[in-house]
């Protein structure tokens, strides 16, 4: 794709996402909880100043606290930059106004103008992004004139990591971005890319030095050759005493690969006991239900086997891995007695022909190097395995006391597949403000197994809903159950969890979100878990 081409497509389509935007915009003017907030009180304000009065109108209790608590959801330090237009550092009063006047009246900061004020600071980074993008595509393009006048044909530096698809994703582009990878992914990762990439690695390393060994080899065998007559039997035995080092070689090549074996074999029986381990000890039989107290024995009583098998398992590889060993000892021991034979040959080569033991010596002290350094890198790629084994285990364990855990408390009748896959959908939000039972009715529409809308018109009405107790809606209430969960455990909510907040004298809409397993909920927008909000809350989890 030339410079101009891609241009024009990046173009087209911020031009788009900017007109979409805008019609949003305009439809949401109409947003029936407009009401505003007395900006004024940011008069003035730096950053530091901001972030603390966004901090203490959080904990308000009033009805302006929602207002802060949205302002905190965007970004303080975005909004900030949205509030101060000239980049001074202060926000000031003309500055205010212009903010506020959104819906027409530079009175109160609305919720209108605040969902503007959201949507618009994406975009603002779109732009922002494709600045700095053009940038590097005209001093690629200028390099490229430099160097072949001007004929070159262009593609995305690959330092940027931008595409025409991010432009057109950008309105969840930075929150999964942030998104912390979760122990299954950080398992994933390690066990099927990074511990096999390793092993690939050491497995090149001792190749490539033992390709380089026998090229070393070859040369003394030429050096050999081209003395023949004059070094005799010293020759031959010299050729026969090195192809005895290269047979030991060999073998402890080939016992070392035996090892890996079952060393690849080893940490996955112990990434699984340690998982087996971790949820063992974490189910417990003596919870106020007597029907999870039931079913966690039964499970207690299967991995019991599960996890006698293991140690069968582990004990046999460690055993291969012993014996292995012993029989490297064996091989290693054989390659000195003969390497020092080898010296002793080539002293009596030294005083036969000094010149030709130059030569030899000098060509095994090459090959010593080489050895030397097979040893020190293997060495150190054994120690990155040896690490992201440990953390695999620890990552195996982390899971199977989560599993444990839940099987135990709220969340035993928990269906993570249908959790997963709804905290999935989540992920892509309106970007807005103010509308968060309409950002949770686009996940809910969009995963196979819910597909139902809770038509309200406010958040905390689908508490009834979810409970079966509003006519329509119990297929949907069937798929949930609602759960017991203190405050402080709202953040470690697993994946797909609604949590519906009431009204309150402050706020008559109530609220609700998604929970993403990761201590963030998402609804219209994504945020960090909501656990202070002065309201009764409702914990409903998929089953």
């Amino acid at each position: 794709m030339s410079l101009d081409s891609f241009i024009n497509k990046l173009s087209g389509l911020i031009s788009n996402k900017v007109q979409e935007n805008n019609k949003k915009i305009a439809n949401q003017m109409s947003n029936p909880f407009n009401a505003g907030l007395d900006a004024s009180v940011f008069s003035g304000a730096n950053l530091d100043d901001f972030k603390a009065k966004i901090a203490e109108g959080m904990n308000l209790s009033t009805s302006d606290s929602i207002f802060y608590e949205s302002i905190n959801s965007a970004g303080v330090e975005y909004m900030f930059k949205y509030f101060d237009k000239d980049n001074n550092g202060v926000i000031e009063e003309d500055e205010i106004k212009e903010a506020s006047s959104i819906d027409g009246n530079d009175k109160s900061f609305s919720m209108s103008d605040l969902n503007f004020a959201t949507t618009s600071m994406q975009y603002q980074k779109i732009y922002d992004d494709y600045e700095k993008l053009l940038a590097e595509f005209k001093a690629q393009e200028a390099q490229a004139a430099q160097n072949s006048a001007g004929t070159a044909q262009y593609s995305a530096p690959q330092s940027s990591g931008y595409s025409p698809n991010y432009v057109s994703n950008a309105a969840n582009t930075v929150a999964q971005a942030q998104k912390e990878p979760d122990s299954k992914e950080q398992l994933d990762k390690i066990v099927n890319e990074e511990l096999p990439k390793l092993r690939e690695e050491r497995e090149e390393i001792i190749q490539k030095a033992q390709e380089e060994i026998e090229k070393k080899n070859e040369e003394l065998d030429e050096v050999l050759e081209e003395n023949e007559k004059e070094l005799g039997e010293l020759g031959e035995n010299y050729t026969k005493t090195q192809d005895e080092i290269e047979k030991c070689d060999e073998k402890i090549g080939e016992y070392n690969t035996k090892i890996s074996d079952s060393q690849t074999n080893l940490q996955s029986y112990q990434g699984e006991l340690a998982n087996l381990e971790g949820e063992y000890g974490a189910l417990q039989t003596d919870t106020k239900d007597e029907k999870v107290n039931s079913a966690n024995k039964q499970r207690k009583s299967e991995l019991e086997g599960q996890i006698k098998d293991l140690k069968e398992k582990i004990s046999k590889e460690e055993e291969t891995i012993k014996d292995y060993q012993e029989k490297i000892k064996e091989q290693e021991t054989i390659k000195a007695q003969k390497q020092d034979e080898l010296s002793a040959i080539q002293e009596k080569i030294a005083q036969k022909n000094p010149q030709i033991a130059e030569k030899l010596g000098k060509i095994q002290e090459e090959i010593k190097q080489i050895e030397e350094k097979k040893t020190q890198d293997v060495k150190e790629i054994d120690e990155e395995i040896k690490t992201k084994e440990t953390q695999a285990n620890e990552l195996q364990k982390e899971i199977g006391t989560k599993a444990g855990k839940d099987a135990s408390g709220p969340y035993a009748n928990y269906n993570s597949e249908k959790g997963e896959a709804l905290a999935k959908n989540a992920l892509t939000v309106r970007g807005t403000t103010g509308w968060c039972l309409a950002g949770v009715n686009d996940s809910l529409a969009e995963t196979d197994g819910f597909g139902q809308r809770l038509s309200f018109e406010g958040a905390y009405q689908a508490i009834d809903a979810l409970q079966g107790k509003v006519a329509g809606y119990e297929n949907l209430a069937s798929q949930f159950e609602e759960v017991s969960v203190d405050r402080n455990e709202l953040s470690s909510l697993p994946a797909g969890a609604i949590v519906v907040w009431d009204r309150d004298p402050n706020n008559q809409w109530g609220h609700i979100s998604i929970a993403l397993g990761d201590g963030r909920e998402s609804s219209d927008h994504i945020a960090t878990q909501m656990t202070q909000r002065n309201a009764q809350y409702h914990v409903f989890i998929p089953v």
